[in-house]
């Protein structure tokens, strides 16, 4: 909608003719919101009006958002310093900040052609040609992709007639076609404090799901203590900027991802460990308590892994 920075027509066109979304410039930059934190709430949109069999909808956005985001505005900022520093269009990306610069490398091509344009005649960037709306909806789609693995699977687990399960995509360092959907036991991820540092915020002997912690033992945290002195002592810092969508970084996996997946034996000899363990405790002269917990353990684990067994030869669980 037209009107700059200000979004008096957007709030005005929204009273008049209902549209299912507004997103107001004021809202955004009261809120500091980011584009990020925009895009999540028109998928949030979406979604729950997909799950009303309504697949259609609209969204009315100012043009002058592109100045309500923070990120955005502080990159058209320096871009309008540099312009007025004389800096050629095809050298300003050269004189970004660093932060700057991997803001506008992570855009995609058209919108950066539109925000290096010459501000007009006012000496304030031209927001009519900045196609933010554009840009908003492939940030959605993508994200859209995204919920829609995770919901297929929830589909499958409810048409199993499985409760208390929860949606997993795994392998996520290959292509997706490569990507493992499943489904694992909640159950499976409980543990039960015995003891509590600090201001603890769930109780003491209470199943729950707990956050997991860096592994000291892992290979992702082997690898930063090898390198750790090199970082200490050279200068061999790295940005690899924000998320990207398209480009030469899209693909890129998390380190510790990669590493951590490589080690398969490592995981076989832990998995032999924990079962000699349970050998030792699960033995004539344990009590009916321990006994009973454990078949039930050991049930469970069983079925999910004949379940994801049966998935994995038979081809299924490849998306």
């Amino acid at each position: 909608m037209m009107g700059r920075k200000a979004s008096h027509v957007a709030l005005e066109c929204a009273l008049q003719s209902h549209p299912n979304m507004v997103i107001l410039g004021e809202e955004v930059s009261v809120s500091k919101l980011t584009i990020f934190d925009i895009t999540k709430q028109i998928c949030d949109a979406v979604q729950a009006r997909a799950e009303k069999d309504k697949y259609h909808g609209v969204v009315l956005i100012p043009e002058g958002l592109v100045e309500s985001i923070p990120e955005l505005y502080a990159l058209l900022q320096e871009i309008h310093g540099l312009h007025n520093k004389g800096v050629s269009v095809e050298n300003i990306s050269s004189h970004l900040s660093p932060w700057a610069s991997a803001l506008f490398e992570f855009l995609p091509p058209f919108i950066r052609k539109q925000l290096l344009l010459h501000p007009g005649s006012d000496d304030s960037a031209q927001l009519s040609q900045i196609e933010i709306e554009k840009l908003l909806a492939q940030l959605v789609e993508t994200e859209m992709d995204k919920r829609l693995v995770l919901g297929h699977v929830c589909y499958h687990i409810v048409a199993a007639g499985l409760n208390g399960y929860m949606a997993t995509v795994t392998n996520l360092k290959s292509p997706v076609n490569k990507w493992k959907c499943g489904a694992a036991p909640i159950t499976s991820m409980m543990t039960v404090k015995r003891w509590s540092r600090g201001a603890a915020t769930s109780q003491i002997g209470k199943p729950a799901v707990h956050m997991a912690s860096v592994d000291l033992k892992g290979k992702a945290y082997e690898l930063l203590r090898q390198n750790s002195s090199s970082f200490m002592m050279e200068d061999i810092y790295r940005n690899p900027g924000p998320l990207q969508f398209e480009g030469s970084g899209a693909d890129t996996k998390p380190i510790s991802l990669c590493v951590e997946d490589q080690d398969y034996m490592g995981r076989i000899k832990k998995l032999q460990e924990y079962l000699e363990k349970v050998k030792s405790i699960v033995k004539p002269g344990c009590s009916q308590d321990v006994l009973k917990a454990a078949v039930s353990a050991m049930a469970s684990v069983t079925e999910m892994l004949t379940i994801m067994s049966s998935l994995s030869f038979s081809g299924q669980a490849t998306i």
